[in-house]
C-alpha cells in the first residue's frame, strides 16, 4: 500500500513539475511574440522618422528648385546644388538601413523607383527646357513627394501602438 502512494505522489509531482514547465514555456512563447512585435514597430517607427526627414529635406530641395526655375540664376543654382548634396547623403543613409534589414525589403523596390524618379527629376530641372507645372507638380510632387506620403501613410497604419 506504501509503494502505491509513492508511486502515486511520485507520479503527481512529475505531473505538476510538468505543468509548471509547460505552462512557463507557454508564457516564455509570449514575451518572446510581444517582444518581437515591439521591436518591428520600433524599426517602422524609425523607417517613417528617416522617410520624414528625407521628404522634408526633398521638399527644400523643390522649394530651391523652383526659385531656381523662376530665376535661372547661378546662386539659387548652387543653392540646389548644396541641398541635393544633402538629400543624396539622406538617401545613401537609408539605403544602407535598408540593407541593414529585412523587414525593410518589401519597400526597398518602391523606394529604389523614387530614388531614380529623384534623379530624374533633377536632369528636368537642370535642363530646364519643360515648364515649371511639369517639372514641380508632375515630376516632383506626383513621383517624389507623393510616393513618400503614400508609403509614411502605408507604414504607420501597419504600425498599432497599442
Amino acid at each position: 500500500m506504501k509503494i502505491i502512494t509513492n508511486r502515486n505522489f511520485s507520479l503527481l509531482f512529475i505531473v505538476l513539475l510538468a505543468s509548471i514547465v509547460l505552462i512557463s514555456l507557454y508564457y516564455s512563447s509570449l514575451l518572446v511574440i510581444d517582444y518581437q512585435e515591439k521591436e518591428s514597430r520600433t524599426e517602422h517607427i524609425e523607417l517613417i522618422m528617416k522617410l520624414d526627414t528625407l521628404l522634408n529635406s526633398i521638399e527644400e530641395e523643390q522649394l530651391y528648385s523652383a526659385v531656381y526655375l523662376g530665376t535661372k540664376e547661378k546662386k539659387d543654382l548652387d543653392k540646389v546644388k548644396t541641398n541635393r548634396n544633402l538629400v543624396n547623403i539622406e538617401i545613401a543613409t537609408l539605403l544602407k538601413e535598408l540593407d541593414k534589414n529585412s523587414i525593410y525589403l518589401p519597400h526597398q523596390e518602391r523606394l529604389n523607383t523614387l530614388f531614380q524618379n529623384i534623379y530624374h527629376t533633377r536632369l528636368l530641372i537642370d535642363k530646364a527646357k519643360q515648364s515649371y507645372h511639369s517639372i514641380l507638380i508632375e515630376n516632383h510632387y506626383k513621383k517624389i513627394i507623393n510616393p513618400i506620403i503614400e508609403l509614411i501613410t502605408q507604414l504607420m497604419d501597419n504600425v498599432s501602438l497599442t
